[in-house]
């Protein structure tokens, strides 16, 4: 006897939500990598010719995001947070931004320390000073 496959409306086996769920999480790291821009520094080819995360999302995720500075994490997950609640940008912006002052504060830096600290960037760019950097 052939055993048919649940109608819509009917219950998902545990395995087939397990599936489901897993393949949602990856969906959700494949957005958070490409809206990172982490397709820019990845070393393969399929995610620059797609701009956008090709390969496997959470190795990407894992190996990009602890290049970040801090403060810009605290950021993201402050505006992860708030664009749970609302859908505006500039509501989403002032919560991560929020969420950074709250981690600078913690470290005992302000974001203009923070500012300072970071090079200023010109279109020309001083070749010396990006060497330097290197």
């Amino acid at each position: 006897m052939v055993r048919n496959r649940p109608k819509s409306g009917a219950k998902r086996s545990w395995q087939e939500q397990e599936t489901a769920n897993a393949r949602q999480r990856e969906d959700v790291q494949r957005k958070h990598c490409t809206a990172l821009k982490f397709w820019l520094v990845c070393g393969k080819a399929v995610c620059r010719r797609k701009r956008g995360c090709g390969g496997d999302p959470s190795v990407c995720f894992s190996t990009h995001w602890a290049l970040l500075p801090e403060d810009f994490k605290a950021y993201w997950r402050g505006c992860i947070k708030t664009a749970q609640t609302t859908s505006s940008v500039e509501d989403i912006d002032r919560g991560g931004n929020a969420a950074r002052e709250i981690y600078l504060k913690s470290v005992g830096r302000s974001s203009a320390v923070s500012a300072a600290a970071q090079p200023e960037r010109t279109l020309e760019g001083d070749t010396d000073a990006r060497i330097r950097r290197l």
